[in-house]
């Protein structure tokens, strides 16, 4: 494990040499360092990727980690503080356990595990209502934007549905899960172009995500783009996508 942690430094490394101007590169070869218990020199790739992306809430997030492992608490809170702020959930509870956090985040936090609860029990409206609280708290909750989208999308209010991701994706511009809800909400409204756009950005953000080769391949489809739907289908099949392989028996000549 621990060498596919340099190799993956070795190739950033070269991205970097590339293109030193990418915050995301910086953070990823940051994150290996980090993995590799390397906190000063994860905290100097970390402090790149800020400088070239200062809301990047994922940073701020394990930059704080890194100091916490340092024993630097204050410079650890600072961080995990703006990462809230910028809508990173996973950072309350840090910030409520271990910085005295204001009775802001507690309730921010409150309302948050409360909407996802709803949300678990088919509760969307309720869910709705929390989400929204929460946002009234702190309006740069990326996860919260998003979670309350998704509420939208199970009630069939797709377009306010894409309101609340188009909100997420202003706040984090690599939210993978947003712009796959978004693209799937496009669909709902037959917004075919727009739908394989955002799913053109979930493979680029992560290019193993097979749902988003399936529903690209079934806008392909629409737009009666035979051969990119198979090739997209294939695709969503080899990376163990159940539901495209029917489509690619029928339509595709797969044995």
């Amino acid at each position: 494990m621990l060498n596919q942690y340099e190799n993956a430094i070795t190739d950033l490394d070269q991205a970097i040499d590339l293109n030193s101007d990418d915050a995301s590169t910086y953070y990823w070869r940051g994150i290996c360092k980090y993995m590799l218990q390397k906190y000063d020199a994860a905290i100097e790739d970390f402090d790149k990727a800020i400088n070239l992306n200062e809301n990047y809430s994922d940073v701020y997030y394990y930059r704080g980690y890194a100091k916490y492992y340092k024993n630097d608490m204050s410079g650890a809170c600072i961080d995990w503080k703006k990462a809230v702020q910028l809508g990173k959930s996973e950072a309350v509870e840090l910030v409520n356990n271990n910085c005295s956090a204001n009775s802001n985040y507690q309730s921010v936090n409150d309302y948050f595990r409360s909407g996802y609860d709803k949300y678990k029990r088919n509760d969307f409206e309720g869910a709705i209502q929390d989400y929204t609280k929460a946002l009234k708290l702190n309006p740069n909750q990326a996860d919260a934007f998003y979670s309350r989208g998704l509420c939208k999308s199970k009630l069939n209010e797709y377009q306010n549905s894409i309101t609340d991701f188009d909100a997420a994706i202003d706040l984090n511009s690599n939210y993978v899960e947003a712009y796959y809800a978004r693209g799937l909400s496009k669909s709902m409204l037959d917004q075919y172009d727009k739908a394989i756009l955002d799913f053109n950005k979930v493979i680029e953000l992560n290019g193993n995500h097979s749902d988003a080769y399936y529903y690209r391949g079934l806008m392909k489809y629409g737009k009666d783009d035979m051969t990119g739907a198979c090739k997209d289908w294939n695709r969503a099949v080899e990376l163990g996508n159940k539901e495209a392989v029917e489509y690619a028996r029928k339509y595709c000549s797969m044995k």
